[in-house]
């Protein structure tokens, strides 16, 4: 059976090419995908910048044809110097404690998952897909850091985070060819001993009630939510704990061995819908030294940014499977949900846990975990189903937060 996740391929250890290994199926996926303007994936993040892992070279080259730059919004920062673009400048604030929280390139590593096209670097899964960015952070963790932060004004020039990505899902789900919304941020809560780090630069723990509602609207409406899983600590983050988003959970493979990403495991790993390989992707990223940075890959001598793993890497991963599945039965699920478009969801659920394939997960201080291992071409296979009224999932609204 074809896998996305065979094994790296260089001796460097890292995975270069996501995609399947002879599979017709998928590979029809992929050229009506990226055929067609009408599948779009909506990627949630701290915003793009020139790349080649993108097919965008230059800061004076305009973006590929494929990235919608006007049609996204930048909800974080609108004020600086790209304005409503959701581009990153590639810098962080002025802070000592920053590094801990931001990522001002984490929105070009995961979307290199998605769209790169680069043999011997990294092919990804859905490379021709159409994608609507954001800028709505300027790393992986929220800040919801009050109204009144003189901190946040004096230092960060920005909108809540939280806020920020409430108004991306809210805009995203009034597009009629977003389908799906890749999101690889979230709010852990409690970070223990890092808790005082993020107090430090303006942070705290809490999602908010405002981003529950724009989930409601979205899956109402019939747009699928990716989400990564998180790995601060053992407990599915938000806003992929929201039952009605999909969960991404993560692990790394070595020959036929499968580690939980991360190692501990979640106490509520039932939350989890799928878990996609989530760590030594070779995605393109930066040296940073603001617009001056160097392109890079995960694998280049000296690294980039810490680690090359997270989940943040599975998210798009099944974003892209989200997309692919989506666009082949397009005609299917309208003319079966047209009237109950949450249902197109559900559908989707349904099909991406049948069609992947059981895996054993080893975890540290756990018992092995039986999970769902995602399976593009076992995906594929799987059509449409009718959708009750009984499995439509609880409101975010309704579900709290800390």
């Amino acid at each position: 059976m074809p896998n996305f996740d065979r094994s790296p391929d260089a001796n460097d250890g890292y995975f270069k090419n996501l995609t399947l290994n002879a599979s017709h199926r998928y590979d029809r996926a992929v050229e009506a995908l990226a055929g067609s303007d009408q599948t779009q994936i909506a990627h949630l993040d701290s915003g793009v910048a020139p790349h080649p892992a993108l097919n965008w070279h230059d800061w004076n080259d305009p973006a590929p044809n494929n990235i919608l730059l006007h049609t996204g919004r930048n909800f974080f920062d609108p004020g600086g110097e790209f304005g409503a673009l959701p581009v990153s400048p590639l810098t962080r604030s002025p802070s000592m404690l920053s590094g801990f929280l931001e990522y001002p390139a984490h929105g070009v590593k995961t979307l290199s998952v998605i769209l790169s096209d680069r043999p011997g670097s990294l092919v990804g899964i859905a490379r021709g897909v159409t994608v609507v960015p954001y800028r709505i952070a300027n790393g992986p963790l929220f800040r919801d850091s009050g109204l009144n932060s003189r901190r946040d004004a004096a230092h960060f020039n920005e909108q809540q985070s939280v806020h920020a990505l409430a108004k991306a899902i809210s805009h995203a789900t009034l597009l009629p060819n977003v389908k799906v919304m890749s999101i690889s941020m979230g709010n852990p809560g409690w970070l223990g001993i890092l808790e005082e780090a993020r107090r430090a630069v303006g942070g705290r723990a809490g999602f908010g009630q405002v981003v529950a509602k724009s989930v409601d609207a979205a899956y109402e409406a019939g747009k699928i939510i990716v989400c990564a899983a998180g790995q601060v600590n053992d407990s599915v983050v938000y806003p992929a704990a929201y039952a009605r988003t999909i969960t991404a959970g993560g692990f790394n493979r070595t020959g036929q061995t499968y580690d939980h990403y991360p190692v501990w495991g979640y106490s509520n790993s039932n939350e989890v819908d799928v878990w996609a390989q989530a760590e030594r992707i070779n995605r393109g990223s930066y040296r940073l030294n603001g617009r001056a940075s160097e392109p890079i890959h995960a694998n280049e001598a000296s690294g980039s940014e810490r680690f090359a793993s997270g989940t943040s890497y599975a998210a798009p991963q099944v974003a892209s499977a989200a997309a692919l599945w989506v666009h082949k039965y397009a005609s299917d699920l309208e003319a079966m949900f047209g009237n109950e478009q949450w249902k197109i969801v559900e559908a989707f659920r349904t099909a991406l846990r049948e069609g992947a394939e059981t895996v054993t997960l080893r975890r540290r201080s756990k018992s092995d975990l039986r999970a769902r291992k995602l399976d593009i071409d076992g995906l594929l296979k799987i059509e449409p189903s009718a959708v009750s009224q009984s499995q439509k999932k609880v409101a975010s609204t309704e579900r709290g937060f800390w």
